[in-house]
């Protein structure tokens, strides 16, 4: 992945459970567990952190990905703190 760009600002995201969900949210998740997961927002979506799949290529700061298309995805790194996430946006 020469041509890769990572974009992020490299602050923490609190975690949200479910019951702290909107209720529009909570039913746009209603389709899993959903009371079993945990979520973040980050550009004024809510994932999901059972979406994620870990990844290596990123280096060692990114523990997890999803794609959005072929060329990009959002990039996850768990915090030490297991009750925040960094975020950061992949192109290539």
């Amino acid at each position: 992945m020469e041509n890769l760009k990572i974009i992020s600002n490299y602050h923490e995201r609190p975690i949200i459970y479910y019951w702290e969900l909107p209720q529009d949210v909570q039913d746009e998740f209603d389709w899993q567990t959903a009371e079993t997961d945990n979520y973040f927002k980050y550009k004024g979506r809510y994932y999901t952190l059972s979406d994620f799949m870990k990844i290596d290529q990123f280096g060692d700061f990114w523990h997890s990905a999803v794609g959005d298309s072929a060329w990009t995805g959002v990039l996850l790194h768990s915090c030490e703190n297991s009750d925040y996430v960094i975020v950061g946006w992949y192109l290539s």
